[in-house]
């Protein structure tokens, strides 16, 4: 015979085995998002280049330059972010008040670990400012006069 108490520890024990692997999908998914911040920033910077180069030229700053890609890296994390926190609230009130519902006949009680979110929002949005620092990096690369000289 096995206690209640026992019988639910060892329940519990096999769910967060079972759910240990999401911690390491959630590490990947935040090295491909982060690899993925870094590509199109640096997709956008080498294809523009040539005006930012120009801006540089007329006398416009590094640091106006670097702004402007960190800007750009912001607004990309923040609507990201609003639609990933929109879309995650929608599908787990999907899984638990329907799916889980419907094909178990059982259901999760909904609790938002809002602790969790106020941590991870801010720290996604420095891990993609630190992604944008390549980026940055290649508008400072080449030196204005030689890229407007290719023209």
């Amino acid at each position: 015979m096995i206690s209640g108490k026992k019988m639910r520890h060892n329940i519990m024990q096999i769910f967060d085995e079972t759910f240990a692997i999401t911690s390491v999908l959630l590490l990947i998914a935040l090295i491909v998002a982060g690899l993925g911040i870094t590509i199109s920033l640096t997709m956008l910077v080498l294809e523009r280049s040539r005006q930012l180069h120009t801006i540089l030229a007329v006398g416009g700053s590094f640091r106006q330059i670097r702004s402007m890609v960190f800007w750009e890296a912001f607004i990309m994390v923040v609507t990201g972010e609003c639609a990933g926190l929109l879309c995650g609230f929608f599908l787990s009130y999907l899984l638990v008040y329907v799916i889980n519902f419907q094909s178990f006949g059982w259901t999760f009680l909904y609790r938002v670990d809002w602790r969790a979110i106020g941590i991870s929002l801010p720290l996604i949005l420095i891990t993609a400012l630190f992604a944008s620092l390549p980026a940055v990096y290649l508008v400072f690369r080449q030196s204005p006069s030689n890229l407007l000289r290719e023209c």
